[in-house]
C-alpha cells in the first residue's frame, strides 16, 4: 500500500469510530461491557495507548532499533486501561485526537521506503485502522445489544 492509501484507510477508519461513539451518550461512555469489563471509555483510552506505541514504533523502526514486543499483552492492555481510569473522560478525548494527529503527521512524513517496509505497514494496520475497526464493531455490537445511545 502507498502512503495516499495508507492514509485515505487511516482517516476513513479513524472517521467510523468516531461517529460511532458520537452516538453513545456521555452518561454511558463509563458503563462496563462493552468488551468483558471495558467501557467505551476504556476503550477509547486503550485505542489512544496503542496510537501511542504506534508512535513509538515509527520512531524506533526510523532508528533502526526493533519493534517492541509484549510477552503478556492482555496483561499490558490491562495495566494501560486501569492506568487511564482516573483520567476524566473530556482529557482522553482531547488526548486521543492530539496523539492520533500526531501518527497522521508522521506517517504523512515518513519516507516512502518505510512504507514499503512490511514490518512497519503490517504494524501500523494493526495498530491503526484495523484496531479502530475492531472496536467500533465492539460499540456498535454493544449499542444494539442494549438499545441505547
Amino acid at each position: 500500500m502507498d502512503k495516499p492509501g495508507m492514509l485515505g484507510r487511516l482517516q476513513e477508519e479513524w472517521q467510523a469510530l468516531v461517529d460511532t461513539v458520537s452516538q453513545v451518550s456521555p452518561g454511558r461512555m463509563s458503563i462496563p461491557g462493552v468488551v468483558e469489563g471495558w467501557s467505551v471509555r476504556d476503550l477509547l483510552g486503550h485505542v489512544m495507548t496503542w496510537e501511542y506505541e504506534l508512535l513509538h514504533a515509527i520512531d524506533a523502526h526510523g532508528r533502526g532499533e526493533p519493534i517492541s514486543s509484549y510477552d503478556d499483552l492482555d496483561a499490558w492492555n490491562e495495566m494501560a486501561v486501569a492506568a487511564l481510569r482516573p483520567t476524566p473522560l473530556a482529557l482522553i478525548l482531547i488526548h486521543m485526537g492530539e496523539t492520533h494527529g500526531r501518527l497522521v503527521s508522521t506517517i504523512e512524513a515518513l519516507p516512502d521506503e518505510a512504507i514499503r517496509n512490511p514490518d512497519l505497514a503490517r504494524w501500523i494496520a494493526d495498530d491503526a485502522w484495523e484496531h479502530y475497526r475492531e472496536h467500533r464493531e465492539e460499540i456498535e455490537r454493544w449499542r444494539a445489544e442494549h438499545s441505547q445511545g
